[in-house]
């Protein structure tokens, strides 16, 4: 009889696949390296036996995993299946980006057929087109609760009956679905998750796993909550509302105090203003009196300076006409007037025969002939050169070899003065200047060509024309001739001789020039100095009477420096007296500023001046300290009464506002009545809670019963486990090991009602003390709070070890074996005695040995699970082992990269 299950995996254009195919009839490996796909490919197991999307698990979100499995319109996900009525396929079927990667469902009769999604070029068909191709198959869209109904054969499946899930109990889908993702991963199952499975799979024999006291009993639940909340924010709120009654009789006494002392400020304030008006009307009335003895001061000392200016001014005068006549003694102390008379006319007759002289000078000018005798020396030196070289001059060597006129020829075009020029041997050098002849014949060769192209007057060569005409000819006669040389060189010396005698005229000239400058100079000095002594001789006549002007002015002027000093000492005791009274109102001014300021700067009484007060009857003291007082008074009152205002924010929110009156007395007052009751409040809110935990008695009772109850189904669960032996494992045992500090409070306060009326009940007060105080904190309480499963694992050895957690037991691979045990036993325990196969996931190949591995692969055959492995490496356990190898980011799997094993199986 075949096995009703799925029997092949097709994925399409979903996830990393182009396309993969693997067989599920029988267990198979999945090798290839991490991120190949492999996790992935398994975990697509859930579109199959998972009905609603949104209790899907993967490792990725689920947006992001419907946009990994289905990228565009052409990504499946088939499952090909053996149902009651024959093959049958469910497919899942991408939407696209545009439906933001949502996915369809579907089933259709037969088997999978790869040329009903791929065309001839194996590409992916048009979802459309598929569709057409599968309509005379019995095409069904499927919606989850559709597909629920098709696994499970209860509900509506739009009569598409599929049969994979024969569940015992109609409604334990869920507890399937939960055990069924467990097996996708295993390697994440924890300790709480196998205490929460235990209890799904038994959900239906339970009354309630689970007693929340503010559904089941909500409007006691509130009215207990509320009302503890309500003392407990009280209580908390107490410091709080004492702080604000203390400060508000605090403010009080300052409030009774705060408009006596205004009215005593303001009384005082008028006092002083009118005692500093008198003393600025009395420093006012003697500035005044002052300030005219001051200025009459002023006038006469104007009139005192102004006289002794003018004596000063005389004095002077007198004593700069004795300092000069003094200095005319100093100065013609040894002069004599008939000798500088006589000197006078001497120096007159020098400067007229001087000036006679100067005008037969000439008027040649000196650089003109300078410059032309310079010229002059230079030409005698080129003269006495050429005499001396005689015959060796190059145009008198020239005059031997060539004709005059190719000399002429030839040097109207080379410079002339090059014939003047000594010719050197070979031996000696050209740096004095001269002319050294290596080729004679090249020279003349060069010299002749030279002359007879130019000797019919013009000369052109290498694109250059000259006209020569105009070139004066070159006299020889003037450079090779010794006499002409000679006679040359006489004018030139005879040039020199006068030149040489003009200038010594111009030199004379200049000479008697500055000399007669120099007398005219004396004479001018002697003439002046003879003018002031006639002066001098006169003004000394008057030099006694100046003596004693000088002197009785002088006296003058002392009488007058001493009466500016007693005037200048008045005006400063009269200014020092003025600048005192300007500091005393300046002080009186600055004192009654200052009190005003303070008493502008007062805040006015919170309340009203009562009319009693009006006289500030009782306040005493000077006007600064009642300011003193009134400036620390009515800030605190004000600060009083911000802290009062905070403390009742703070009140408020703490007890909800609850308290709050038409105004703040009222609300002080009610808190206040409030604190004074709120022990009794406090005692019959636990009262109440107290009825309410007798009241919740039954519900504990019955959730011990269900705790009971799960102990039994464990003992059954181990009865199977017990005729299981996996390779190096002969006995795996769970224990359900109750917690005590919960289960003990709860077993005594059922076990307290049963107890006779006069027996002795303060252990179960205690008790309800305790579980009320447990379930203040926690008001949900759970089946999965009262216990913890422990494990007992015997080996072949016969050794038996206790574990308190899974993840305390040393081998992982013995971890890995009870999930894999625990899970399929309950998932076994939810199905109904028909025969169907159902694939799981076992990813932790490498934690377990050769021999537990394929122990546990051979189980979950027995038990109708097929095992799907996963790993890097291939293992020989497997029916089938399929290599998966990743191109391009991209991978294909299909029959070519399987192979299948084969195994001996005991029956």
């Amino acid at each position: 009889m075949s096995v009703l299950g799925p029997s092949r995996l097709i994925l399409l254009k979903a996830g990393k696949f182009d396309y993969a195919e693997v067989d599920l009839h029988g267990s198979l490996h999945l090798v290839g390296p991490n991120n190949v796909g492999k996790t992935s490919l398994v975990a697509a197991l859930q579109f199959l036996y998972v009905d609603d999307q949104r209790a899907l698990s993967f490792s990725r979100t689920l947006a992001e995993s419907r946009r990994y499995y289905f990228p565009d319109h052409y990504s499946h996900i088939l499952f090909e299946c053996l149902t009651p009525s024959g093959f049958r396929v469910v497919g899942v079927h991408g939407l696209g980006p545009l439906r933001q990667y949502e996915f369809e469902r579907f089933t259709y009769q037969g088997e999978f057929h790869p040329d009903d999604y791929l065309d001839e070029e194996r590409k992916p068909r048009e979802p459309d087109a598929i569709k057409l191709r599968l309509v005379d198959r019995a095409y069904t869209p499927l919606e989850p609760q559709h597909l629920r109904a098709a696994l499970t054969g209860a509900g509506d499946s739009r009569t598409v009956l599929l049969g994979l899930v024969p569940l015992r109990q109609k409604n334990q889908y869920e507890h399937f679905r939960q055990v069924f993702q467990n097996l996708l991963r295993l390697s994440h199952l924890r300790q709480e998750d196998l205490k929460k499975l235990l209890i799904d799979a038994h959900q239906s024999e339970f009354h309630r796993t689970e007693l929340d006291l503010s559904t089941d009993y909500k409007a006691q639940y509130r009215r207990v909550t509320e009302d503890r909340e309500s003392v407990a924010r009280m209580k908390l709120a107490e410091p709080l509302i004492r702080k604000a009654i203390e400060a508000a009789a605090e403010r009080d006494r300052h409030r009774k105090r705060l408009p006596r002392l205004w009215n005593g400020i303001k009384q005082r304030h008028i006092e002083s203003n009118f005692r500093y008006n008198e003393a600025r009307a009395a420093f006012d009335q003697e500035r005044e009196t002052i300030q005219s003895e001051r200025g009459r001061t002023k006038e006469a000392q104007k009139s005192v300076r102004d006289a002794r200016d003018e004596l000063v001014r005389l004095r002077d005068a007198a004593e700069r006409k004795i300092e000069k006549l003094d200095q005319g003694k100093a100065e013609f102390a040894d002069f004599l007037p008939e000798w500088a008379a006589a000197k006078l006319r001497e120096l007159r007759d020098q400067a007229d025969e001087l000036a006679h002289k100067i005008l037969s000078a000439g008027k040649a000018v000196r650089a003109e002939v300078e410059r032309d005798l310079r010229e002059l020396r230079h030409k005698q030196d080129e003269l006495e050169a050429k005499l001396s070289h005689g015959k060796n001059l190059a145009g008198a060597r020239l005059r031997g070899m060539l004709a005059e006129e190719e000399i002429r020829a030839a040097f109207t075009m080379l410079n002339p003065d090059l014939l003047s020029l000594p010719v050197r041997t070979g031996g000696e050098t050209i740096a004095g200047g001269g002319v050294i002849v290596s080729e004679e014949r090249r020279l003349v060769e060069f010299l002749r060509s030279l002359a007879t192209d130019s000797n019919h007057g013009d000369f052109e060569e290498q694109g250059l024309y000259l006209d020569v005409t105009s070139i004066k000819p070159l006299d020889l006669e003037n450079i090779t001739n010794p006499e002409r040389l000679q006679s040359q060189l006489r004018d030139v010396a005879q040039k020199i001789g006068e030149c040489e005698g003009l200038l010594s005229a111009i030199e004379q000239r200049d000479a008697l020039a500055s000399r007669r400058e120099q007398i005219d100079k004396q004479r001018n000095e002697l003439a002046r100095k003879l003018e002031r002594h006639t002066h001098w001789q006169q003004q000394m006549q008057m030099y006694a009477q100046h003596r004693a002007d000088r002197d009785a002015l002088g006296r003058q002027i002392e009488d007058k420096d001493r009466e500016q000093t007693e005037q200048m000492e008045r005006i400063e005791q009269i200014a020092r007296r003025l600048e005192e009274i300007d500091l005393r109102v300046k002080e009186i001014n600055q004192q009654e500023n200052w009190l005003g300021d303070r008493i502008r700067s007062l805040a006015p009484p919170p309340v009203e001046v009562p009319a009693e007060v009006e006289e500030a009857e009782g306040i005493a003291g000077p006007l600064e300290e009642l300011l003193d007082d009134y400036e620390y008074a009515r800030p605190r009152e004000a600060q009083l009464s911000q802290t009062i205002a905070d403390l009742l924010a703070q009140i408020a929110l703490e007890t909800s506002d609850r308290y709050a009156g038409v105004d703040e007395a009222a609300t002080l007052s009610s808190l206040e009545r409030e604190l004074d009751g709120l022990e009794e409040r406090a005692r019959a809110v636990e009262d109440l809670w107290k009825a309410l935990i007798v009241q919740v008695r039954q519900a504990l009772k019955r959730l011990v019963e269900d705790l009971d109850k799960l102990r039994m189904k464990i003992s059954d669960l181990n009865r199977r486990l017990s005729s299981t032996t996996v390779s190096n494992l002969d006995r795996v045992h769970l224990s359900l090991v109750e917690e005590p500090d919960i289960v003990l409070l709860l077993r005594k306060i059922i076990d307290g009602n049963e107890l006779p009326l006069f027996a002795n009940r303060r252990e179960v007060d205690t008790a309800l003390v305790r579980v009320g105080e447990l379930l203040q904190t926690r008001p949900r309480l759970s089946l999965l709070d009262l216990f913890r499963v422990h494990f007992a694992v015997t080996g072949a050895d016969g050794v038996e070890k206790h574990y308190k957690q899974l993840d305390q037991i040393e081998s992982n691979g013995t971890t890995i074996t009870i999930k894999v045990l625990v899970n399929l036993m309950l998932l076994r325990s939810l199905l109904a005695e028909r025969e169907v196969r159902i694939p799981f996931y076992l990813d932790e190949v490498a934690s377990l040995d050769a021999a537990n591995l394929s122990a546990i692969v051979e189980l979950a055959r027995q038990m109708g699970f097929i095992a799907v492995l996963a790993s890097p490496d291939p293992r020989d356990i497997a029916d089938a082992v399929y290599y998966l190898t990743d191109h391009k980011g991209r991978v294909t799997l299909d029959l070519q990269q399987r192979v299948r094993m084969h195994h001996e199986r005991s029956c």
